[in-house]
């Protein structure tokens, strides 16, 4: 992923998670915040805790999210602050449920823009 589409600032990922929605499944949480000027691009980060797994195993799992990302960013709206939160059991699914799961929480927040 780009550097200036990734969300690194402790105070974004704060103001996230205070302000804005989140929705989530078994695999993935979602929080989300809609920026107001929608010329800026949408950032993205990553949170994973150390109960998921060794450092080995988080690492794969924030590789697989951000090519997951990385093949959708072209069609998210644009001025979202998100934070994928990565569960457990994500850890013993494959790239595909991954990628169904991310992209399922993307379409139920209507960031992916609509083809």
């Amino acid at each position: 992923m780009r550097r200036e589409i990734r969300l690194r600032a402790g105070k974004d990922f704060t103001k996230t998670y205070a302000k804005g929605r989140s929705r989530s499944d078994k695999y993935l949480v979602l929080y989300y915040l809609c920026e107001q000027p929608a010329e800026t691009s949408t950032k993205i980060g990553f949170s994973i805790s150390k109960k998921v797994g060794s450092a080995v195993e988080r690492n794969k799992l924030k590789r697989r999210m951000r090519a997951i990302i990385a093949a959708e960013y072209s069609r998210m709206k644009s001025g979202y602050m998100l934070i994928f939160i990565i569960r457990r059991p994500a850890k013993a699914i494959d790239f595909k449920q991954l990628r169904y799961s991310a992209k399922t929480l993307l379409k139920k927040c209507k960031i992916v823009k609509e083809t």
